[in-house]
């Protein structure tokens, strides 16, 4: 069982010979209200999620460099868990603001205010559920397209501002972060998502489960045949 396509083509890349693989993804909470955007002329931009350097701590912080030697009106802040050797390199810098960790009745609150959220995972995202919570909100993304975020479904329903980027391509990044921190830019970021969110079908995610459990079992003789066919897959 994997949560997404693009885990499965990640398996099977290493392990070719398993048998037929099953994709449910997960559930998550679509009552998130929209987000508010940033107020003033400063651009401000959120970093949701654990922050690493699987995560892609190095590449934001090149854009935060190059973002403030450039001179331009950019607030980042960091919502998530962060390792700790991460945290104290950004305490240092004056336009970085760590938000601490949060939880799926957080996670709203915490993310409101931001106009742009960046999403910069060299690591293959398996899901990543906070881009939907993102999503869900109503607000901008740039994000890598990469993993299960390069599935085309994904996008459905992203603010119209929303970008994907080849991985590592910083320098496309730091010209569409100049072009968003201008008056035009802000005032494209701002706007109001006109996409419509259709009901989640994903539900009920332990039943889809148990669902798939209870088929094979019927497929097999007896609970002894699959607990063979299940030690001889793992």
């Amino acid at each position: 069982i994997v949560p997404s396509h693009a885990a499965e083509q990640q398996l099977r890349a290493v392990f070719p010979h398993l048998p037929t693989t099953h994709v449910i993804e997960p559930v998550f909470d679509q009552s998130i209200m929209p987000l508010t955007h940033g107020e003033g002329d400063e651009l401000i931009v959120l970093i949701p999620g654990n922050l690493s350097i699987n995560k892609g701590y190095f590449d934001l912080r090149s854009i935060i460099a190059q973002s403030n030697d450039i001179g331009l009106p950019v607030q980042f802040r960091v919502l998530g868990r962060v390792e700790s050797w991460i945290e104290q390199e950004l305490a240092s810098i004056p336009n970085v603001k760590l938000l601490g960790r949060y939880d799926s009745q957080s996670f709203a609150r915490n993310a409101s205010g931001c106009d742009l959220a960046l999403f910069l995972s060299p690591w293959p995202e398996t899901y990543c559920i906070t881009f939907d919570e993102w999503k869900l909100g109503g607000r901008p993304c740039f994000y890598y397209a990469t993993g299960a975020l390069a599935e085309v479904h994904r996008q459905d329903g992203l603010h119209p501002a929303s970008a994907s980027f080849a991985l590592g391509d910083l320098d496309a990044l730091i010209c569409a972060l100049t072009l968003a921190s201008t008056s035009a830019g802000l005032q494209h970021l701002r706007q109001p998502t006109t996409a419509i969110h259709e009901p989640n079908q994903n539900t009920g995610f332990g039943l889809r489960h148990w669902s798939l459990f209870r088929q094979l079992m019927i497929a097999f003789e007896s609970p002894l045949q699959l607990h063979i066919w299940c030690c001889k897959i793992s």
